[in-house]
């Protein structure tokens, strides 16, 4: 028998898998500690972490809703002059508005009822 006392040195793979499998067992007691280390938070932090949630959602809305307010008063108010100064143009857009609506409307319909029918378009 012609082998290495040490079978370490003879095959360099083995040594490869063996550093690797302590370098991971290394990075997975880190994570290990830390997971430990991480506290619960509390009733009082997560109740005041919701009102602040509440408090920048209700922000948001009310930002949101004073941009739709803006635009609503310039459309309206595009609109009246526009119908004020040229009525069959007017006319015009709002049929072509009317019918692009319902145009809208019938394709979602015809969507959503082939998509409860489970009938899929792929």
């Amino acid at each position: 028998m012609t082998r290495d006392k040490n079978p370490v040195q003879a095959d360099p793979q083995l040594l490869k898998d063996q550093e690797l499998t302590q370098k991971l067992l290394n990075s997975w007691d880190q994570l290990d500690q830390l997971n430990e280390r991480t506290p619960m938070p509390s009733e009082e932090d997560m109740f005041q972490m919701l009102v602040h949630h509440k408090r920048r959602l209700k922000h948001k809305l009310w930002k949101e809703l004073a941009w739709l307010w803006i635009l609503a008063a310039f459309v309206i108010a595009g609109s009246l002059i526009l119908m004020h100064r040229e009525l069959i143009l007017y006319i015009g857009i709002q049929i072509a508005l009317g019918i692009g609506a319902a145009g809208y409307l019938i394709l979602t319909s015809f969507y959503r009822k082939k998509e409860m029918r489970g009938s899929t378009s792929e």
